[in-house]
């Protein structure tokens, strides 16, 4: 019997597997996220600044993300939506 026959050896594996699906789907609910904010607001606020862009890029929780995409109704500009996060 070799290691990967193993029981243990395939539910390590199998974990491994799921963790590393759970973390692209995170990151492109990430990416996801921030296109719709920039694509979003700037057809509500003007083009982003570099910097503005760069914040954006910058932020990786989803719940922040979430709070800014439900910000955006009320934020009078980038940076007061930026400031309310």
């Amino acid at each position: 019997m070799t290691m990967e026959d193993s029981t243990t050896y395939q539910e390590i594996f199998e974990k491994g597997v799921q963790m590393g699906l759970e973390k692209r789907m995170a990151q492109e609910n990430r990416q996801l996220y921030q296109k719709v904010l920039l694509r979003q607001g700037t057809k509500r606020f003007g083009d982003p600044t570099p910097e503005i862009a760069a914040a954006l890029e910058q932020i990786t929780d989803l719940n922040r993300l979430d709070h800014l995409a439900e910000r955006m109704l009320d934020a009078t500009g980038w940076e007061d939506l930026l400031r309310s996060e």
